[in-house]
């Protein structure tokens, strides 16, 4: 029998219920507390499926991440981030990402 470890990056793919509601809210049709219950949601069937199959730890998916590179700074005292101005800044576009 094999002897086979494994780790959990925490990085899934995102469903199409999350990227239809991000790109609902960029749109202004859905308000930023609407765009968190659907993540809450998303987020609490992902951990359901990873612990009805047995994993010992458990992620969010990164589901509310934005920008792998830019989210991290939210984390220090005194930054603060803004996807959109970002985006604008580095690509001259209104897209938002989803």
């Amino acid at each position: 029998m094999l002897n086979i470890k494994y780790d959990i990056v925490g990085s899934f793919l995102r469903p199409q219920e999350i990227k239809e509601a991000r790109a609902k809210f960029n749109n202004n049709e859905i308000t930023y507390e609407q765009l968190r219950d659907i993540e809450d949601e998303q987020i609490a069937k992902l951990v359901a499926k990873e612990v009805q199959h047995g994993l010992k730890f458990v992620t969010d998916g990164e589901f509310r991440r934005r920008w792998w590179h830019l989210d991290w700074l939210k984390e220090f005292d005194g930054f603060m981030t803004n996807h959109k101005v970002i985006f604008d800044y580095l690509f001259k576009s209104s897209y938002m990402p989803v």
